[in-house]
């Protein structure tokens, strides 16, 4: 199967855009731990280094780190780095992470396209038993569960129960999980839950012997759903020592409307609109409540869902170069 960005141009989703969007939104409010120009920027940058573009020319950040699995390309990845300052390292994340070192306050996203398994989780946990307080980390998978040619229900659900448990490890998942929670409109909760928990005994397992005050725990800040092409989560929060949780405060994360710190959603829904209806519903934004926003003719769905997220919405355009 060819790799997913020579299938998709991750510059040209509009839910995905909008996510970035919100991100930088979110890393601003890390100031109380430091400032974000001098944070260190991890993800996978694939050829398009859409969030590496964004984070460097609105935050400032210029330690990048790009990992790259597929070794093979990397003439490509690196004729494609948009900046000197992209380190890029190939090989999979599960070998490069632990080379890094960790001393820095880290932006981490492993902005997955495939579906949660044990190398994530292998990630996460790399992560957990490393990251120094003030950092922040963001895990996107796919949620489309799988499913069996032509399966009765009940094998269906045996069957997602099997691949799943198989992908992730059988002592990873919930033991009051069952094939019925591995549906459609289901199965994001259970992967939610999944790495929640992977997060949790990670820093429990760090934790045993340091100080009350030295010991790290975990704020959930982000719990987005959203689909360009196939259901996608996110999540992710910040990880702080305890003696820091006045800087948590600090940055006041409850003030961005898409902030979710529980089994609540963020939908990140960007509605098909033309720029003359999109400059409509600019023209009566921001107001409250949001209901008396209108446009003749378009789904209140739709403005509802414009409305939400309109500071982020994304603009394409077509430029001709000479």
């Amino acid at each position: 199967m060819p790799s997913s960005y020579r299938l998709v141009n991750y510059l040209l989703r509009p839910a995905k855009v909008a996510e970035r969007k919100m991100l930088c939104d979110l890393f601003r409010r890390l100031e109380p731990f430091g400032r974000i120009h001098t944070y260190r920027y991890i993800g996978f940058g694939s050829i398009y280094f859409a969030d590496f573009l964004l984070f460097h020319q609105a935050l400032g950040i210029s330690d990048m780190i790009s990992i790259e699995k597929d070794e093979q390309n990397g003439p490509r990845f690196s004729f494609n780095k948009p900046f000197r300052c992209v380190e890029l390292k190939l090989g999979h994340s599960n070998s490069v992470l632990p080379q890094l070192d960790w001393e820095k306050k880290s932006l981490v996203w492993f902005d997955c396209d495939g579906k949660l398994d044990g190398a994530v989780l292998a990630d996460v946990a790399m992560f957990c038993s490393k990251a120094v307080s003030g950092s922040m980390l963001l895990v996107s998978v796919n949620v489309v569960p799988e499913k069996k040619p032509n399966a009765a229900p009940q094998d269906q659900d045996a069957f997602r129960l099997q691949t799943f448990s198989e992908a992730v490890g059988k002592e990873k998942v919930p033991l009051d999980v069952t094939g019925a929670n591995l549906r459609p409109g289901e199965f994001a909760k259970v992967c939610r839950r999944v790495i929640h928990n992977e997060i949790l005994k990670e820093l429990c397992d760090r934790n045993g012997p340091l100080e009350e005050e030295r010991r790290f725990c975990y704020q959930q800040l982000i719990h987005f759903h959203y689909a360009d092409e196939a259901q996608m989560l996110t999540l992710g929060g910040l990880f702080y020592e305890k003696r820091d949780r006045p800087l948590l405060d600090r940055c006041a994360f409850s003030e961005l409307p898409f902030v979710r710190d529980g089994e609540a959603i963020a939908f990140i829904n960007a509605p098909k609109l033309t720029q003359k209806e999109v400059r409509h519903l600019n023209s009566q934004l921001p107001r409250l409540p949001a209901d008396k926003v209108t446009l003749p003719g378009v789904p209140d769905s739709d403005v509802h869902d414009y409305v939400s997220l309109y500071r982020y919405y994304p603009s394409f355009t077509e430029v001709l170069l000479g």
